[in-house]
């Protein structure tokens, strides 16, 4: 017998509504499933699935916990413990939905560090693409309740959002999560449904744009072919592979060709090639069309009322990765742009006096760079080290500009079956969805899609289920020049979304942006918006 890994101990179930749980066994067994002194019998089907509504649990008084358990006529038998009743709500979305509590630590580091509820619970929908047209049984993922550990890795607006629901309703609140940074919206729709939507938007759409290539989003004039290869999985592995193998060419050129690894670069030099000054691009430099590692170093000097206790170092955004260390130890390392640099300093590193700070930069498709107007400073208590001005410079191993691989996950229809469709059977109190950066391309028809996507998913899990939705924040790109907001236009689509749309809201919170941070870390704050929102909203309801 196999039932879905949303099925598991700490699980929350939806109060107010009918659950079902589901699963396979042998063909045509009796399954049964013995819940709060109930029991509740059904028959598997000539496939062997099976699927047995549980009633709708109290929505005052006891919430839990509870034990179920599943058993079959093979024998087999399945316990889940430690179940509650209380409020679900599905995550939706791409990185800003994503971006996990432990990168929100510059703002809220003392309310991470005293989080502590076993009645607020999150399950991560793993993050995998399957093109093959069929819901998957979900094998991997558990609930997780929250403490100081595990809190880190619960979406922030979900964790915020649910902490202020809880301390509002005073009820359990599950969280299940199925953002993916990067994803366009196609991606979270069936074939089926991009497919009926593009030909409805053809024939009503004075269209203006066309395909710009891009082998990681699909547009209306390319799904037919992204969609037709996606399914063949000979194709899908092949791309892999040569994706693979030159991606790992061009990283074994580096390291073998970096002549700072090979001669101790991590440890003070005397001389350098070229002094720099950061944060700053490097456009405008000799280093603006370098694609390579360069090698940055700074003398610190350290008080000693830093040192002989734990310090944080902050490097702000660094393009594209790096590795940095401190008095030739590595204190840590991020291998793409967008993460901010916080890395923890244990006690003893930093000493009195002269300390090195080296960084091995690594610019694999980008003007590299540290992204002005960020944190750059050595923080020790109350006291602060500033890293701004010039650093050393050395070349290291200098090559041609990297081509990205090709991330399936993003393609259209990639997620819908592994990620959405395979809860499916999940009730939920509402969707919570953050979500349209990546369709800044051709944002002529998001409004389109996005209506699409929000009705496919009523029809898995309720033609009445609310969605909550986010505007997309101020933002001016990721630099080096900060002249054009690329999402005015997604913004415009999503407010004529929701205007086509019943009891689909969106909270504004343009004003909470940054111009040079496409994941500003105040999530609380978007939070709050969305939990006001939701409470308005419940009220006109009620």
């Amino acid at each position: 017998m196999k039932i879905s890994s949303i099925y598991s101990d700490r699980m929350i179930l939806q109060r107010g509504k009918k659950n079902t749980i589901s699963g396979i066994t042998q063909p045509l067994a009796t399954v049964t499933v013995v819940f709060r002194e109930e029991s509740y019998d059904t028959k598997a089907d000539s496939n062997g699935k099976w699927a047995i509504d549980i009633p709708a649990g109290s929505s005052e008084g006891s919430f839990g916990p509870y034990e179920m358990v599943i058993k079959d006529s093979t024998g087999e038998e399945i316990t889940i413990k430690d179940i509650l009743f209380g409020d679900l709500f599905l995550l939706g979305g791409q990185s800003n939905m994503e971006l996990p509590v432990g990168r929100t630590r510059d703002l809220y580091e003392d309310e991470i560090n005293s989080a502590m509820d076993s009645c607020i619970r999150m399950f991560q929908v793993a993050k995998e693409f399957d093109f093959s047209g069929e819901p998957r049984i979900l094998d991997s993922g558990e609930w997780s309740s929250v403490t100081p550990e595990t809190v880190q890795d619960f979406s922030a607006i979900g964790y915020f959002f649910a902490k202020m629901y809880r301390e509002s309703r005073k009820v359990p609140v599950g969280l299940v999560h199925t953002a993916v940074g990067g994803a366009p919206v196609e991606a979270f729709m069936s074939e089926d449904t991009i497919q009926d939507t593009a030909q409805k938007i053809r024939t009503t759409h004075d269209l203006k744009c066309q395909c710009d290539g891009n082998k990681n989003m699909g547009c209306i004039f390319c799904y037919d072919k992204m969609l037709m290869e996606d399914k063949n999985p000979k194709h899908v592995e092949d791309v892999k592979k040569k994706d693979l193998e030159r991606i790992s060419a061009w990283h074994d050129a580096l390291e073998n060709g970096d002549p700072g690894l090979k001669e101790g670069w991590v440890n003070k030099w005397d001389e350098s090639d070229d002094v720099i000054s950061l944060p700053g691009f490097f456009k405008g430099t000799k280093y603006e069309k370098y694609f390579g590692t360069l090698w940055l170093q700074k003398t610190v000097n350290i008080p000693k009322s830093m040192t002989g206790t734990d310090a944080l170092l902050a490097m702000g955004t660094l393009v594209d990765a790096d590795k940095t260390y401190l008095n030739g130890e590595l204190v840590g390392a991020t291998e793409y742009r967008y993460p901010p640099r916080r890395y923890a300093l244990r006690k003893g590193i930093l000493k009195a006096g002269e300390n090195t700070l080296t960084i091995r930069l690594c610019m694999d498709s980008n003007i590299g760079g540290a992204v002005p107007d960020m944190p750059y400073h050595i923080k020790c208590g109350n006291e602060v080290i500033s890293l701004e001005g010039d650093w050393k410079l050395r070349k290291g191993y200098e090559c041609e500009r990297l081509e990205g691989e090709t991330f399936f996950i993003w393609h259209p229809a990639a997620l819908f079956n592994s990620m959405i469709a395979s809860i499916k059977d999940i009730s939920f109190k509402a969707v919570l969805f953050y979500q349209g950066e990546s369709n800044c391309g051709y944002p002529e028809y998001y409004a389109d899609m996005l209506q699409a996507m929000v009705a496919e998913w009523r029809s898995l899990f309720g033609e009445m289920l609310p969605f909550y939705m986010v505007e997309i924040p101020y933002f001016l790109g990721d630099g080096p020049d900060y002249i054009v907001d690329p999402y005015t236009k997604v913004r415009e689509a999503q407010h004529e979304a929701v205007k086509n749309m019943s009891n689909v809201y969106l909270a504004e919170i343009y004003d909470l942006g940054q111009y040079n941070e496409l994941h500003p870390q105040n999530k609380k704050d978007v939070a709050k918006r969305l939990f006001e929102m939701y409470m308005n909203s419940r009220r006109e309801k009620e």
